[in-house]
């Protein structure tokens, strides 16, 4: 995320892939050319879908304290991948200095380690928004892959990474009182065990329902009526002892300064 050079070896023996990450500072400068040139609105909605989403989290309390006077909402959307290597990656890799650059350590869970830094150093009056499906085909490949298993999925995997993800999405929903999701099946692929990948950049915005609200009616009820509530609550109300204590297990692994 900070200006470094760093070299990926393919297990494969192609060619080493030269990789060149300034994210923090590309980050920045773009931020800064916003902040000098909009002023405080109305409303202000933080969103990201995927890489997006995880991006959308970092970022939101320094946009968020910027615009401290707007009526403020974050969401994030298709964006969980639970990983002990996480730590490792962010520190190791892309040379991001995570907890003095952000202020909270990174965790196994990231976006969950994210949304409850952000619970805390956003304005009191945000609003922290999830949307996704309770499947995500490409989330679970990338997951597990990510933890040196293939990106080769089946029906168990595909089970895992949601048990895992709706641990994740109760855990925020129990520890953040300005928090809301959104949970759906939508588009579920009976043999592969599977649901699509990200909802508002697709036609899945405007189709998508839980509980017979549609993803569009959802936000726009949360923004511009006030009527604030979780939809897919049947999704985590099957979560038992066992599957909590799974999610746990993914908690062990922190990064600097973060021990326990």
């Amino acid at each position: 995320m900070l200006a470094t050079t760093v070299d990926y070896v393919r297990q494969d023996g192609s060619p080493v892939r030269r990789v060149r990450h300034n994210g923090k500072n590309n980050v920045e400068e773009a931020l800064q050319w916003v902040f000098d040139n909009f002023d405080t609105p109305d409303k202000l909605l933080i969103s990201g879908s995927s890489a997006g989403g995880f991006g959308s989290a970092f970022w939101a309390s320094k946009i968020a304290n910027h615009y401290s006077d707007a009526e403020i909402y974050h969401l994030s959307d298709s964006s969980f991948l639970a990983s002990e290597k996480w730590p490792g990656i962010v520190e190791n890799q892309w040379k991001s200095d995570f907890k003095r650059n952000f202020s909270y350590p990174m965790e196994a869970d990231m976006i969950s380690a994210a949304f409850l830094a952000n619970g805390k150093m956003m304005p009191a009056h945000s609003v922290l928004l999830y949307a996704s499906t309770v499947y995500d085909k490409v989330l679970t490949s990338f997951q597990n892959n990510l933890n040196g298993k293939g990106d080769e999925i089946d029906p168990d995997i595909s089970e895992e990474w949601s048990r895992q993800f709706r641990a994740s999405t109760k855990r925020l929903s129990e520890q953040l009182p300005n928090f809301y999701y959104f949970l759906t099946d939508y588009g579920y692929d009976e043999k592969s065990h599977t649901t699509p990948h990200t909802l508002l950049p697709m036609k899945a915005y405007f189709e998508a329902q839980e509980e017979g609200k549609k993803l569009s009616e959802w936000l726009d009820d949360i923004i511009n009526k006030n009527d604030r509530a979780s939809l897919g609550s049947r999704f985590l109300q099957s979560e038992s002892d066992t599957e909590q204590n799974g999610y746990e297990k993914i908690l062990t692994s922190r990064g600097p300064g973060n021990e326990t």
